[in-house]
């Protein structure tokens, strides 16, 4: 059992772009799986960088692919638009090594 709520620790919050790398199955149930962005540079394990534009995000993204979380679709404010699919092939690869996915 684990309480989600409130954010503790390093766990992002607030109002942030986000990347949906759940399957359609899933989302049409309600709830995606989505790797938080920040604007926040660090050379860190993990980060995808999103440049200016791309997706819709009006500055430099960074995916955070160890923070990759479920939540509720009613989460969502508006989608800002849809990445190339090389970003989310990174990003997935990324995922893959934090969960030691061959």
């Amino acid at each position: 059992m684990a309480n989600f709520s409130p954010i503790v620790g390093h766990e992002q919050e607030g109002i942030r772009s986000a990347l949906v790398v759940s399957r359609n199955e899933l989302n049409r149930t309600g709830l995606c799986m989505v790797v938080p962005g920040t604007r926040t540079h660090k050379n860190l394990p993990g980060r995808v960088k999103l440049p200016r534009g791309t997706g819709g995000v009006a500055d430099d993204t960074y995916l955070l692919s160890n923070q990759i979380r479920t939540v509720s679709a009613a989460r969502f404010l508006r989608l800002l638009g849809a990445v190339e699919t090389k970003y989310l092939r990174q990003t997935l690869t990324q995922i893959g090594y934090f969960l030691t996915i061959p």
